[in-house]
């Protein structure tokens, strides 16, 4: 199994650590499998396989894992290959997956809550996308720079929620 995960939009630069939830039907002890974040192996192989079937129907599966900094995708791959002696897992577990979960702290340099891409993103040419190609709305041409928490401005309105009221108090 091997599977894209993308819908966050720019993993922080300074602190790119992320959690990594599996929830699988089926997992049973005497079979092993391998599984690689972004092409390493974080669990599995030779000791055996990250779902033991520890439960009598689902295996849920937690590890910490490392993004690159800014990443917008990773790729989670489980597998019954060969292992660094060269002897092949046990082919014959059958796994289902219900949810594959990644959590990863974003980059938000002025805590305002909207994410520096974001608050770049401009219509036209480098446009962000979601998942599946359609464009998001773009905030950059919308002001949100402006909207940024302004320093000087105390800390009621530093919050994005915060920040909206602070404006329509200061509009005239």
């Amino acid at each position: 199994m091997t599977q894209k995960i993308q819908g966050f939009y720019q993993a922080s630069t300074g602190i790119p650590d992320a959690r990594l939830t599996q929830i699988v039907g089926d997992g049973q002890s005497e079979f092993s499998e391998r599984m690689q974040f972004n092409g390493t192996t974080i669990a599995g192989g030779e000791t055996g396989g990250p779902f033991m079937g520890l439960s009598p129907r689902w295996d849920e599966y937690t590890v910490n894992v490392s993004l690159p900094p800014g990443a917008t995708s990773a790729t989670v791959n489980v597998d019954h290959n060969k292992d660094s002696s060269n002897t092949k897992f046990t082919p014959y577990d059958c796994l289902s997956w219900s949810a594959i979960l990644l959590s990863t702290v974003v980059q938000d340099t002025d805590g305002d809550g909207l994410l520096d891409v974001w608050e770049e993103n401009s219509s036209g040419n480098n446009q962000l996308t979601d998942p599946n190609g359609v464009p998001l709305p773009p905030l950059a041409d919308m002001g949100a720079n402006k909207m940024m928490a302004r320093r000087d401005a105390g800390p009621s309105c530093r919050s994005l929620q915060a920040v909206t009221a602070c404006s329509f108090r200061s509009a005239p």
